[in-house]
């Protein structure tokens, strides 16, 4: 059994971290994502989901199985991406699977599903129906889309679509690619698929309300860099046996602005691909996108493409990390509140 660990940070000083406590947790085995309210830290591990305490960590509740029952999840084995994923910022959890969402209260109790009647995955909560990502092609050209459903997740409104990375067997694949996420918050829905620092806002409509534009300084790829990534694809247990379908790999000549974003308690965590030393930028926005912080966090990753699982949550940065040990550790860094942390 393996053993998880709460490592406990504090950004207090610029480029300072100190190390406080270690509280053993649960086990866990090769978790895909960390969510966080205000009360619980949620977990998916495979195709299981873990509830913690936020105080004591303690583990609270452990459920979830395969099958296509009620409260069952379906894993899908033709991408890449984890079985789960969850949304926490309402009353209930809100979990997808392939070709549907579970729905559970806050204590793992099965509430209801929903299937899924157009295409679209990774729903989260908007108005009285869903925000979810889907796919189209016009011509020969494929897309993702960022649509809106209704409460039975039926599709009504497309709002947005960028070309998809892969386009057609044989004709290469990119990476090193632009941010994909879409989420909520407070009845809004924030998109930012683009290379540039653009992140879009619509209202439960899919009407655009405003578009926050930053300047950034461009970062160029190396060749290091290029080999490595494609060591790295041709070894990674979930997309090692489609290698040869996806060559060749196409790079991009810039680093896309932003690599991540996150919006929780009225502001805007965006993780760019700038790294320094051990720490990684975040710029941390208002709402409307005025900066509030600028930081180097220590964000640790698994390999060149890849960040361990993290989410942001009252102005701390969880994150859940494997050491030497295999053993898994739930990092906590503090970001200062009186002040930005260094790389101001």
């Amino acid at each position: 059994m393996k053993k998880c660990i709460l490592v406990l940070c504090v950004l207090c000083l610029p480029g300072m971290i100190m190390a406080d406590k270690a509280i053993t947790m649960t086990d866990l085995i090769k978790p895909d994502s960390i969510s966080v309210d205000d009360g619980q830290i949620y977990v998916t591990d495979d195709i299981v989901i873990l509830i913690y305490d936020l105080k004591n960590f303690t583990l609270k509740k452990r459920f979830g199985k395969e099958g296509e029952g009620p409260g069952e999840f379906i894993r899908n084995r033709q991408t890449g991406n984890p079985p789960l994923s969850i949304d926490v910022q309402t009353e209930n959890l809100i979990v997808n699977s392939m070709n549907k969402i579970s729905i559970f209260s806050k204590q793992g109790q099965f509430i209801e599903e929903r299937k899924v009647l157009d295409r679209g995955d990774q729903f989260k909560p908007l108005g009285k129906g869903f925000a979810g990502q889907g796919d189209m092609r016009e011509g020969t050209v494929r897309y993702i889309t960022v649509n809106i459903y209704d409460s039975e997740l039926r599709k009504v409104n497309q709002v947005y679509k960028v070309p998809h990375p892969v386009q057609r067997i044989g004709r290469g694949f990119k990476v090193i690619n632009e941010p994909r996420v879409v989420t909520t918050y407070r009845n809004q829905l924030f998109v930012t698929l683009d290379r540039d620092f653009i992140i879009r806002v619509f209202n439960f409509r899919g009407v655009l309300l405003y578009q926050i534009d930053r300047e950034y300084t461009k970062r160029k790829i190396t060749d290091e860099v290029k080999r490595r990534v494609d060591e790295y694809l041709k070894n990674h247990p979930r997309i090692k046996e489609l290698y040869e379908l996806i060559k060749p790999l196409i790079f991009p000549e810039y680093y896309p602005a932003i690599r991540s974003m996150n919006v929780s308690d009225n502001r805007i965590y965006v993780v760019t691909w700038n790294q320094k030393e051990e720490t990684t930028e975040c710029d941390i926005l208002d709402i409307y996108g005025k900066r509030l912080k600028h930081v180097f966090l220590p964000i640790r990753y698994i390999d060149e493409l890849e960040i361990y699982p993290f989410t942001f949550k009252n102005n701390r940065l969880y994150q859940l990390v494997e050491n030497e040990d295999e053993e898994w550790e739930l990092h906590i860094t503090e970001i200062n509140r009186s002040g930005a942390g260094p790389g101001t």
